[in-house]
């Protein structure tokens, strides 16, 4: 109902909606997502601080909301910090932070990123390929660009669809 809210321009009820889960103790994971959509990055902070403060468990799915709304939000450090913290990583914890490092010219960075996350045997994936190839463009690395594309099909077997050309 948050994200509907907010969505709609209906802020004040997006916020007493937030304040009621607040008083009943619910995980705010679709206000960070909604945070990270609409770059409200102080109102993400005001999340987290209230996670910490009510000692919610950081797993898999709070952590990912965390590094996402951060990335988006343009506080690389605090993505980064979120993401270096979580003890358990998915292919969907390590999307945000590839596409948020991409995102904001650190492709090095991120390509860097993409080696970690193959290193601890979490398999790319088509959106995965995605995001590795737009890291390139900002940072001029065409040729690692091409080396990336080609491992796609040779070493994982992921067949390039027209959203990889881009």
């Amino acid at each position: 109902m948050i994200v509907t809210c907010s969505t709609n321009r209906q802020s004040s009820e997006a916020l007493r909606l937030f304040q009621e889960m607040q008083l009943a103790n619910v995980v705010p994971v679709s206000v960070l997502l909604a945070c990270g959509d609409v770059g409200a990055l102080r109102t993400g902070k005001v999340v987290h601080e209230f996670i910490e403060s009510r000692r919610f468990e950081i797993d898999l799915k709070l952590g990912t909301a965390l590094v996402d709304m951060y990335a988006k939000c343009g506080d690389i450090d605090n993505s980064l910090t979120v993401f270096n913290a979580m003890n358990k990583k998915d292919m969907f914890a390590w999307i945000p932070v590839i596409v948020g490092l991409a995102s904001h010219g650190l492709g090095e960075l991120a390509l860097d990123y993409f080696s970690r996350m193959i290193c601890e045997q979490t398999m790319p994936d088509s959106i995965t390929f995605i995001c590795v190839l737009s890291a390139f463009s900002p940072v001029g690395l065409a040729d690692m660009g091409l080396n990336y594309f080609n491992v796609m099909n040779d070493v994982y077997g992921i067949s390039p669809k027209l959203e990889h050309y881009r």
